[in-house]
C-alpha cells in the first residue's frame, strides 16, 4: 500500500487511496461512489451527516467511511516529534544539539504522536465513532429510523 509512505502525508488527501488499497489487500469490496440522494449512500467515503447542537445550531459534517450498519472509521493522520542532533565531543562526551532548522512548510497531521494533543484528537474521534456506531445500531433493530437527514426515534 502506497499511500501512507510518507509521513508528512495530508489526512484528508491520502486516506481513501490508502483505505481503498486495505480493501483490495483484504480482498473486501471497495466503498461505493457517493450518490446525490443520501439516504442511497449505503458504502461511502465522505458520508454527509448534520449535527444537532445542544444551542439549537445545526452544523455539516463529514464521515470518512461509512458502511451502514456495519461501521464508521474517522480518518488521522499524526507525525512524529523531531528527532533531535546527537554527537559525540573529541573528548567522547555525548552531546546534544538543537535540531537541524526546517525545510519548507510541511504538513504535520492532526498532532503529534505521544502528545496530549493527540490523545485530545484520537478520543474526539472515539467519541464521533461511538455515536455513530450506537446510531447505526438502534437503526439496523428498528428503534430508530433515518428521515431525511434526521434520525427520530
Amino acid at each position: 500500500m502506497s499511500a501512507g509512505n510518507s509521513p508528512a502525508a495530508a489526512e484528508r488527501a491520502n486516506y481513501a487511496l490508502f483505505l481503498s488499497e486495505l480493501c483490495d489487500f483484504m480482498e473486501v469490496p471497495r466503498p461505493e461512489p457517493t450518490l446525490a440522494e443520501d439516504h442511497r449512500n449505503h458504502y461511502v467515503f465522505e458520508k454527509a451527516v448534520i449535527f444537532h447542537h445542544l444551542d439549537g445550531i445545526t452544523s455539516i459534517g463529514r464521515i470518512d467511511l461509512y458502511k451502514r450498519a456495519h461501521f464508521i472509521l474517522e480518518a488521522k493522520q499524526g507525525s512524529n516529534a523531531p528527532e533531535a542532533n546527537t554527537s559525540t565531543n573529541p573528548d567522547g562526551e555525548f552531546t546534544l544539539t538543537p535540531p537541524a532548522p526546517r525545510p519548507a512548510r510541511r504538513r504535520l497531521g492532526t498532532a503529534v504522536r505521544g502528545t496530549i494533543n493527540w490523545d485530545e484528537e484520537m478520543l474526539k474521534a472515539y467519541n464521533r465513532t461511538h455515536i455513530a456506531e450506537i446510531l447505526a445500531t438502534l437503526t439496523a433493530l428498528g428503534q430508530v429510523r433515518l428521515e431525511g437527514e434526521k434520525y427520530s426515534l
